[in-house]
């Protein structure tokens, strides 16, 4: 079954607050999210960890599947005063180069990889990233 998460950008929007401030302090201090470092968010949503890093000062690009979802990171974008790049297309299909992103995340995307839910958000982490390595944060 494909579901699409499209249908509750709307939802998202308004009733997901996002991740706390603490979650990118844990980052930083493994050296993800620090200002001026290129992030890529895979399956953004409505950019919620994209809108962290930018609050943060990275550069970032948000992909995702789902045009309403990126429509509504862009409004909440716009109200929190921050730049975020989105680009609608699937996580293994983005068309980005390799090696041009400083860290590659994935939050709440690996429901999507049910056969293995590690295997296309580390295969992509690999090639966009200048240091590949795969984190959990919990």
């Amino acid at each position: 079954m494909q579901v699409d998460f499209g249908k509750t950008s709307e939802d998202y929007a308004r009733h997901w607050a996002g991740f706390p401030p603490s979650l990118f302090q844990r980052l930083a201090t493994a050296g993800i999210g620090l200002p001026g470092q290129r992030v890529l968010d895979l399956g953004t949503g409505t950019g919620t960890l994209a809108r962290g890093f930018a609050l943060q000062g990275c550069h970032v690009t948000g992909v995702d599947v789902a045009a309403p979802q990126l429509a509504q990171a862009a409004e909440l974008d716009r109200q929190a005063g921050v730049q975020v790049s989105y680009l609608l297309a699937a996580a293994e299909a983005t068309g980005l180069p390799s090696a041009h992103f400083d860290a590659a995340l994935v939050a709440a995307l690996s429901s999507q990889f049910p056969a293995d839910p590690l295997s296309v958000p580390h295969r992509i982490f690999a090639l966009t990233c200048h240091t590949p390595a795969l984190t959990e944060v919990t």
